[in-house]
């Protein structure tokens, strides 16, 4: 009887330090596995690199870095899928653009005239203006109006309407450009040292590119 109360007290022993040693193992798994992992998102139409970068917690920089094939943090596009680097993940440190871009991509390009071949008609001046020019030119000015109209509405929402405007916070001129979005659609400077018109024919380059979300704050309030 003796021994058999020894046995037991062993055994009992035994399982004690099994069960310690099982919680010690559990604790360690939970707190390596805590560490968030790297996401995939989609860009959405109006979505912005800063406001992705918001939304996920960290910073459009590393963004940009986790993903090589952003080749300007203000050009992104819809359908375009993107890493969105964990927390404690080291990324590679990539060169930000600081070179203007060409803008041909944005240009109009003209129709050749066929000067070789005699034999195809080539299509006169004058027979181009043959509609009413007084017709024409009143439409063009009342679109471009129309047009003016709503930038002067959002750079008054913007910036109080003022076009030369720098307040050191990174955003400059009537419609608060960054330096790389106006860089990234031909302007040249600095956007604040540019003409309103010229100002307002880059934003409607980057509107076309990355519709009202470049402007998110105001182009809601304007139900644009």
């Amino acid at each position: 009887m003796r021994l058999y109360a020894i046995i037991a007290a062993a055994s009992a022993v035994v399982t004690i330090v099994g069960v310690s040693g099982g919680n010690a193992f559990a604790d360690t798994t939970t707190s390596a596995g805590s560490a968030p992992a790297s996401q995939k998102i989609t860009v959405q139409a109006g979505d912005t690199l800063s406001a992705i970068a918001a939304s996920a917690k960290t910073t459009y920089v590393r963004i940009f870095d986790a993903n090589s094939q952003i080749q300007n943090p203000d050009l992104i596009y819809p359908g375009e899928v993107l890493t969105i680097p964990s927390t404690n993940e080291t990324l590679p440190q990539r060169q930000m653009p600081s070179s203007t871009p060409s803008t041909q991509s944005v240009t109009t390009s003209s129709v050749p005239v066929n000067t070789e071949d005699q034999d195809t008609p080539v299509v006169s001046a004058p027979s181009v203006q043959s509609a009413p020019v007084e017709a024409q030119t009143s439409q063009q000015a009342s679109t471009s109006t129309s047009s003016n109209s709503i930038w002067n509405s959002l750079a008054q929402c913007e910036s109080s309407g003022n076009w030369s405007i720098d307040t050191g916070n990174g955003f400059y001129g009537g419609l608060q450009f960054t330096l790389s979005s106006w860089q990234a659609v031909g302007g040249t400077g600095y956007p604040n040292q540019a003409s309103p018109s010229q100002q307002i024919l880059r934003a409607q380059m980057l509107q076309s590119i990355q519709g009202w979300g470049a402007w998110p704050v105001c182009s809601t309030k304007l139900g644009l």
